[in-house]
């Protein structure tokens, strides 16, 4: 007998039925997930370039601090807020800088160089972080938190929420 299947994918799907498994899925689901890990591999070196790029072209623009505000459950999440400041607390609009980040492929084979906006280069690099540090923080109960991109420090902090469901048993005996 065959279970209820909850899960979009065939690696959840093949856990929770008795379905035959198909190698063509396999090999697929094994692709996937060594290209996962390639776009990983490669996020993690080209991080100290991006970084060194990033904070090079705040400072140029007279930003001491950045803070990128997220938030997310139920399968959906974004960044709500980029506010860049000087160092008297003045914000700085990001609009019209523009910055070229080292990013992996989407199928994890190289490094390739994407020119953005210094808004969108911080949005991605955000994502980017977070996803790798955290994947999936934006399904169920989801997170929420901020980046805090310290220009003088050349220092990114990450403030991260994971909210959980709390279960508490009261056992009684009478």
């Amino acid at each position: 007998m065959n279970a209820i299947c909850l899960f979009p994918t065939n690696s959840f799907r093949r856990l929770f039925t008795s379905e035959p498994i198909e190698t063509s899925t396999l090999s697929f689901d094994r692709d996937c997930f060594a290209q996962a890990r390639a776009r990983r591999k490669f996020g993690n070196e080209a991080l100290p370039t991006n970084k060194k790029m990033l904070f090079d072209a705040l400072g140029t623009a007279g930003i001491a601090v950045v803070t990128v505000r997220f938030d997310g459950y139920s399968g959906s999440g974004q960044v709500d807020d980029i506010r860049a400041c000087d160092a008297d607390g003045g914000v700085i609009s990001l609009a019209n800088t523009g910055i070229e980040l080292v990013r992996p492929m989407g199928d994890g084979s190289a490094l390739e160089r994407s020119p953005l906006t210094l808004h969108d280069a911080l949005e991605c690099l955000a994502c980017d972080l977070l996803e790798d540090l955290h994947r999936g923080w934006q399904s169920d109960e989801g997170a929420f938190g901020e980046f805090t991109f310290d220009v003088a420090k050349r220092s990114i902090t990450l403030a991260y929420n994971e909210r959980v469901i709390q279960s508490v048993l009261y056992e009684y005996t009478f």
